[in-house]
């Protein structure tokens, strides 16, 4: 799968989790390590072709987050697991197309647009 495929794929792979989380109670919930992974993916991209900004940086942590906490790791298997996360985009996304990155920008600050975000500090403790 080319550059262009990859990131179509990983565009269309946000769009589902985030269809998934503004539909909770009708569709079966996204496991917590897919939005992890998804949402790692996501952030890597968007700083590989500059358009992460600390606005854009901010919400994606908190989803990341939410999502680790679900998970129920340790701080040492999370690190772990981004070392291993980070060599697979490296790999799979040696650059990205700007018109790409472009259009995944849009699509998080819609998304940061329509959401509420929950700080972690007042979410609820994970029953995973």
């Amino acid at each position: 799968m080319g550059e262009n495929g990859g990131m179509r794929a990983a565009l269309g792979c946000l769009c589902l989790v985030l269809v998934s989380w503004a539909a909770m109670g009708q569709v079966k919930p996204v496991p917590p390590a897919m939005r992890y992974n998804v949402v790692s993916e996501m952030t890597f991209l968007l700083e590989r072709c500059g358009e992460l900004t600390s606005e854009r940086r901010a919400w994606l942590d908190n989803v990341r987050g939410h999502a680790a906490r679900a998970m129920q790791w340790d701080e040492a298997k999370l690190a772990m697991h981004d070392a291993e996360l980070a060599a697979e985009f490296r790999i799979r996304y040696p650059s990205v197309e700007k018109v790409r990155c472009e259009e995944l920008a849009r699509n998080i600050d819609h998304e940061r647009a329509v959401t509420i975000k929950v700080p972690l500090s007042l979410a609820p403790p994970s029953r995973a």
